[in-house]
């Protein structure tokens, strides 16, 4: 679907500047990842990666897949953050 002109006139585009927000994004490992970097990934909140940190504490990740042994992390998600993700 093709957007109308009008609502294309309407979009406003903002910048890393406008908001002060680095867009750079790292490829961490969540073998070693902090809460704060777990937390910055998409869709992972502070109780997700609770059981990130609680669950590599007994398991370690050998491949990003893993990380789907995770309660509350499936294919939809783990799709969303793969590109994000690495062990070593």
């Amino acid at each position: 679907m093709a957007a109308s002109e009008d609502s294309l006139k309407s979009l406003k585009v903002i910048s890393a500047e406008d908001t002060n927000t680095d867009l750079v994004f790292e490829v961490i490992d969540i073998n070693t990842a902090s809460k704060e970097q777990l937390t910055g990934l998409p869709g992972v909140g502070e109780s997700t990666a609770d059981k990130i940190i609680s669950y590599r504490n007994n398991n370690k990740f050998r491949k990003a897949e893993d990380i789907m042994n995770v309660k509350g992390i499936g294919k939809k998600k783990f799709d969303r953050i793969k590109n994000f993700i690495k062990t070593e």
